[in-house]
C-alpha cells in the first residue's frame, strides 16, 4: 500500500543520515590524505615503479577508491537541501494552508551551525600554516615534488582574506584562508541558506514554480557577467544540486514505499556519471554555452545521490534496519568539524614528512596515511566537544525549538 509516512516514521527514519554524512566526511579526509602525505602517480609510480613493494602497490590502488572527493561534496550539499527543506514540508503536510517559516530563528540556527566550527578552523590553519612556514617546510611554498600540491597549497593569512572568510565569499572574492581548501564549499553552503526563505515565498504559491525558478537560476548562471555580481551567479550554478535534496524531502513525507523504491534506482547516476559521463556530455553539448556539461553533471550527480538515500529510505519502509549508519552518529556528530579542519591538519603533517625526509617528494608508500587521518579524526573528536556539540546536541536544543532528528546535521 502506498502511503506516506506517519508523524512517528517522520521523526524517526531519518537517524542513518548522521552515519552516511560522518562516512562522506571520512571519505573527503582520506581523499587529501592521498596526496598530501603519499607520492602520488605522477612523482611517484610512474617516475620509479621500482620503488613501490606488492604492499605498497595494493596500497596504492586501494586509496585510488578515494580520488572523487569532488563529488563526495556534492553529497553534502544534497544532504543540507533534504534537513533544510524537511522542516517546511513537514509543517505543509500538517497543513497545507499554513507553512510558518520564522527568518530570525532560521538565521541564527544558521550561523550557529556554521560560525563556531569555521572560527576554530580559521585559528588552527593560521597556527599551522604559520608554524610550517616557520619551519620552512617547502608544502607551503609551492617547492613539492607534486604539482597538485604546489597548485592547491598558497596559503593566503592576510587581514582582506580573513574578512572574506568570515563573510563567507572565499573563492568568490577572496583565497581561501590559509591552506585550508576545504572552506570553499561552505561559501556555497551559507549562501544557499540565504537563498532559501526567498525560495520559500514562491513555494507559498506554488512547489513547482519555485522548482522552476531553481533549476531556472542554475541555466542563468551560464549568463556573461561582470566581476561584481561573480557571488550570485556562482551560488546559483550550484543551488540546483541543493534543491534535489529538498525535492527528495518533499518525497520522503509526501510518498510511500513504492516512490522510494523507484527513486532508488536513480543511484545508477553515481557510477555512471563519475566513471564515465565526463567526456560524452562535452561532446554532445559542445555547441551549448560554457559549463552547461559541467551543471549537467553536477546535477546528475545530485540526482544520483538522491537516489542512494532513497535506497535508505526504502530499505526502512520495508521493515529493516540500517543500524551500521546508526551506530556510527558519533562520526556523524563531528563530521563538519572534521570537514574544515582536517586539511591544515594533513597539510601540516606532510610538511613534516617533507622536512624528516629532506625531500621535496613524499613518501612513496602509504604508511602515513592511516597515522595522519587518525590525528586529524582525534583532534576533530575533541574539537567539536567544544566548537559543535554545544551548539547543536542537547545544550542548544534548550535555547533553540525542539529540532527534529535530523536538522542537526548541517
Amino acid at each position: 500500500m502506498n502511503t506516506a509516512l506517519s508523524e512517528k516514521d517522520i521523526l524517526g527514519s531519518t537517524r542513518f543520515l548522521d552515519g552516511a554524512r560522518g562516512l562522506a566526511a571520512l571519505y573527503v579526509v582520506l581523499h587529501h590524505a592521498r596526496y598530501l602525505v603519499t607520492a602520488g602517480f605522477a612523482e611517484g609510480l610512474s617516475l620509479v615503479p621500482e620503488r613501490y613493494s606488492l604492499v605498497d602497490l595494493v596500497m596504492f590502488y586501494a586509496l585510488a577508491v578515494f580520488r572523487y572527493g569532488h563529488e563526495a561534496v556534492i553529497f553534502f550539499f544534497v544532504l543540507s537541501g533534504f534537513v533544510i527543506h524537511l522542516r517546511c514540508v513537514r509543517a505543509a503536510y500538517r497543513n497545507p494552508a499554513e507553512i510558518p517559516f520564522n527568518y530570525k530563528e532560521y538565521v541564527l540556527r544558521r550561523a550557529r551551525r556554521i560560525y563556531p566550527p569555521l572560527l576554530a578552523a580559521i585559528v588552527i590553519t593560521f597556527a599551522l600554516d604559520r608554524s610550517g612556514m616557520w619551519l620552512g617546510s617547502p608544502i607551503y611554498f609551492g617547492k613539492t615534488g607534486s604539482t597538485l600540491i604546489n597548485a592547491t597549497i598558497d596559503p593566503s593569512l592576510d587581514f582582506a582574506t580573513l574578512i572574506g572568510n568570515l563573510c563567507l565569499v572565499m573563492k568568490c572574492y577572496t583565497p581561501v584562508w590559509g591552506s585550508n581548501g576545504p572552506l570553499w564549499s561552505l561559501h556555497y553552503e551559507w549562501w544557499f541558506y540565504m537563498a532559501y526563505p526567498l525560495i520559500i515565498i514562491i513555494y507559498r504559491q506554488s512547489r513547482w514554480l519555485a522548482s522552476v525558478l531553481v533549476f531556472g537560476a542554475t541555466l542563468a548562471s551560464l549568463i556573461p557577467h561582470p566581476a561584481w555580481m561573480k557571488l550570485p551567479f556562482q551560488v546559483c550554478s550550484m543551488i540546483s544540486v541543493w534543491w534535489l535534496g529538498a525535492l527528495l524531502a518533499e518525497l520522503y513525507v509526501r510518498g510511500g514505499r513504492r516512490s522510494m523504491l523507484i527513486m532508488s534506482s536513480a543511484s545508477i547516476l553515481l557510477p555512471v556519471t563519475i566513471l564515465g559521463l565526463n567526456r560524452p556530455l562535452k561532446y554532445i553539448f559542445s555547441g551549448f554555452p560554457e559549463g552547461f556539461d559541467e551543471i549537467l553533471r553536477v546535477n546528475f550527480l545530485g540526482v544520483g545521490f538522491c537516489g542512494l538515500l532513497a535506497i535508505g529510505f526504502a530499505i526502512q519502509r520495508f521493515g529493516y534496519s540500517l543500524g551500521i549508519l546508526n551506530r556510527l552518529q558519533w562520526l556523524g556528530d563531528m563530521s563538519y568539524t572534521l570537514y574544515v579542519v582536517h586539511f591544515p591538519v594533513l597539510t601540516f603533517i606532510g610538511g613534516l614528512i617533507l622536512l624528516k625526509n629532506g625531500s621535496p617528494v613524499l613518501p612513496y608508500h602509504g604508511g602515513w596515511v592511516l597515522p595522519s587521518v587518525i590525528l586529524a579524526m582525534i583532534v576533530s573528536y575533541l574539537l567539536h566537544f567544544v566548537v559543535e556539540r554545544p551548539f547543536t546536541g542537547h545544550g542548544a536544543r534548550a535555547v533553540l525549538p525542539k529540532l527534529h532528528p535530523a536538522e542537526n546535521l548541517v
